[in-house]
C-alpha cells in the first residue's frame, strides 16, 4: 500500500510538472503570437511609408523635369531677347541725328 501511496504521489508531482510546462509553452506562444502581431503591423507600417517614399519621389521627379523644361524655355528666350536687342542696336546705330 505505502508503494502505492509513493506511486500516487509521484504520479501527481509530474502530472503537476508536466501542468507547468504546459502552462510555460502556452505563456511562450502567447508571447510569440504577440511578437507576431508587432511584426506583422510594422510591415504594415513600412510598406505605407514606402508608398508614400515612392509618391513623394515621382513628386519630386516631375518637379524636376518641370525645373528643367523652365530652364531650357527660358535659355531659348534669354537668346531670342539677346538676338532681338543686337537687331535694334543695329537698327538704331542707322538713325542719323541732325547733329551728323
Amino acid at each position: 500500500m505505502e508503494n502505492g501511496v509513493q506511486s500516487v504521489d509521484k504520479g501527481r508531482e509530474l502530472a503537476d510538472r508536466a501542468g507547468g510546462s504546459l502552462k510555460e509553452i502556452l505563456d511562450t506562444f502567447q508571447n510569440v503570437m504577440v511578437m507576431i502581431e508587432q511584426i506583422a503591423t510594422g510591415s504594415e507600417q513600412q510598406t505605407v511609408t514606402a508608398d508614400e517614399i515612392s509618391r513623394s519621389v515621382g513628386s519630386i521627379s516631375e518637379v524636376t523635369s518641370e525645373t528643367a523644361k523652365g530652364a531650357g524655355e527660358m535659355a531659348f528666350s534669354a537668346e531670342e531677347l539677346n538676338s532681338q536687342a543686337e537687331s535694334l542696336r543695329k537698327m538704331v546705330g542707322e538713325f542719323k541725328t541732325k547733329q551728323d
